[in-house]
């Protein structure tokens, strides 16, 4: 999340006009600015400072997909997709899903917050074909969300 959050004021930084009052305000509006080069529209997008665990910061599932859409038709998508942790096998999948036949077959990021539990990644069903996936569960009890999320994954997966 660190990471994330200076890679976030470097594009600021970067994309900076004299109009900016700071390099976050700068890295929102070249956000935005790419996002319609892509042709996506994130009205429910709020980004205070790139790290995702602001309070602040939203983003609709239809807007992550359509981004993970985007970088899937990114020159960079292998690097991209290859930056996610593997279903079963390393980061915080490492645990999930063994056993299942997917292990290996979803590169999916997980996501955390005290009401909230997400993923959203690539994943494969049983004939090879890949899909965006996303899910967030906001819930004030969100104990068992971890579970729902990966049946979402195996339901996918057996389709």
């Amino acid at each position: 999340n660190t990471m994330a959050q200076q890679l976030f004021l470097s594009i600021g930084q970067q994309f900076r006009d004299p109009v900016d009052t700071d390099d976050a305000k700068a890295a929102q509006r070249a956000i935005r600015n790419w996002l319609a080069r892509k042709g996506i529209t994130a009205p429910h997008l709020v980004i205070e400072n790139g790290s995702g665990l602001s309070r602040a910061e939203r983003v609709s599932a239809r807007e992550m997909a359509a981004m993970l859409q985007a970088a899937w038709q990114s020159p960079y998508a292998a690097e991209f997709i290859a930056s996610m942790p593997l279903v079963g096998m390393d980061g915080t999948m490492r645990k999930r899903l063994r056993r299942t036949g997917m292990e290996g077959l979803a590169h999916i990021k997980t996501g955390t917050l005290n009401n909230v539990r997400a993923i959203a990644g690539y994943t494969r069903d049983a004939k090879g074909k890949t899909w965006a996936v996303v899910a967030i569960l906001n819930d004030p009890r969100p104990w068992g969300a971890s579970s729902i999320l990966d049946q979402a994954l195996l339901d996918i997966y057996q389709r």
